[in-house]
């Protein structure tokens, strides 16, 4: 015992057990409440600051949105089928003159523009500065019919926020006709009762010029359509009879008939 203190009254903890001294909590016991705040307020710091990293790229993407006046696709296409027609050079939205060379039998494209700005618009115009109409407002994509020659057409991107006009210019060559095309791009064979197809062997191609087709005995009239490859070309039709064991051109199997010998006679006609 110290000079001039007192004794320290023994007082009784929780759960029964006398203890001596003043009573304070352990050090670990008091202060993790504070050290558990200070993490959250921490936690919550480093998540605003991320949040606000990620808007202000958003923010400025956005911006830059809104003033674009570039293209991020455009495909040219034979609006007959769809086939692509290419572009030259390869598209880039950092290129703005193209060429393109068609046959004479492709007379109509399909355009298609895409903007890289959400909200920007499309303006296609000719020569003249004047709007391009479309030819057929049933099919997706702008149809341009082509004259023969030069076909140029004039892609007037407008930004979102109609501060920016950007153009792109596809120039179309469709070739002239062939005045000594004397090919065929079509040709079939239907029941000329009922218009059913009647397959041609080999299937239909304009670099092949001979073909078989077989009908049964109920068919005794066929329509045969040619289509020319040149619009001004003529087709004239010739009937020629095979005296040739093989098949015939063109053949219609007649009724079967049973000879006296018993064999099986076919008959063409």
């Amino acid at each position: 015992m110290a000079d001039g203190g007192s004794v320290p009254r023994p007082r009784e903890a929780s759960g029964g057990v006398a203890v001596s001294g003043p009573v304070s909590c352990p050090r670990r016991v008091r202060t993790r409440p504070r050290a558990l705040a200070r993490g959250l307020r921490g936690l919550a710091a480093a998540l605003l600051l991320a949040i606000a990293g990620l808007l202000v790229p958003a923010h400025q993407a956005l911006a830059q949105d809104v003033s674009d006046d570039t293209l991020s696709a455009l495909t040219v296409q034979d609006a007959s089928n769809d086939a692509t027609i290419a572009l030259s050079p390869a598209f880039d939205p950092t290129v703005t003159n193209y060429t393109a060379s068609v046959p004479h039998t492709v007379n109509r494209i399909t355009l298609t523009a895409t903007t890289s700005g959400e909200g920007a618009s499309v303006y296609v115009l000719d020569n003249a500065d004047d709007s391009i109409g479309d030819a057929d407002r049933n099919k997706d994509g702008l149809q341009v019919n082509l004259p023969v020659g030069l076909k140029e057409l004039f892609i007037l991107v407008e930004s979102a926020d109609e501060t920016e006009v950007g153009e792109y210019i596809v120039s179309v060559t469709r070739a002239a006709a062939d005045l000594s095309d004397a090919t065929l791009s079509a040709l079939k064979l239907q029941d000329a009762s009922s218009d059913a197809k009647i397959a041609l062997s080999p299937a239909f191609d304009s670099a092949v010029t001979a073909y078989t087709a077989s009908v049964a005995h109920a068919v005794n009239r066929i329509t045969l359509t040619a289509t020319t490859s040149e619009s001004g070309a003529s087709i004239a039709y010739l009937a020629r009879t095979t005296t040739r064991s093989t098949t015939p051109t063109m053949s219609r199997m007649a009724a079967k008939s049973r000879s006296a010998s018993g064999r099986t006679r076919s008959r063409c006609r």
